[in-house]
């Protein structure tokens, strides 16, 4: 279970996230902005499913059984890890070669991710320097964190 500002998303046993709550910004991940009472499923791409979720102020994160991350929502910060603007439907993150992730968090407009190695990757917002890179610059893709 995941939850951002205005929004929850539970992971099931079936590989899907399901999403409730206001989705101005698409961070319910169901291909519309309209807010639902109810949960609807988010989709993992064909053939994978999801296992393990995180959400941000309105922007939702997840992995595939893969290894890989997708991401849906607010992208003003670049905390998607994908080009382009907002989307309401999941993307893939603009992962790095060879790298499998198995932990996925999000705050208010950054994400956060721990390889299968152990290794932390971070993207997003960055004016508090909480990317952890010594740095207060944004990030619009998975950095490693030494």
């Amino acid at each position: 279970m995941a939850a951002g500002c205005h929004h929850s998303l539970p992971l099931g046993d079936d590989g899907k996230s399901y999403a409730a709550g206001s989705n101005g910004r698409g961070p319910l991940g169901a291909g519309a902005t309209a807010t639902r009472k109810t949960p609807v499923a988010v989709a993992a791409p064909a053939g994978r499913s999801f296992v393990d979720i995180g959400a941000g102020k309105f922007h939702s994160l997840a992995i595939t059984d893969q290894g890989r991350a997708y991401a849906w929502g607010a992208n003003g910060k670049g905390q998607l890890g994908t080009t382009g603007g907002a989307t309401s439907s999941p993307q893939a993150v603009a992962m790095p070669a060879n790298v499998a992730f198995a932990q996925i968090t999000a705050g208010d407009d950054y994400s956060a991710a721990v390889s299968d190695t152990g290794a932390l990757y971070t993207w997003g917002g960055n004016a508090s320097g909480q990317l952890g890179d010594g740095t207060t610059t944004d990030k619009t893709g998975p950095t490693k964190i030494s």
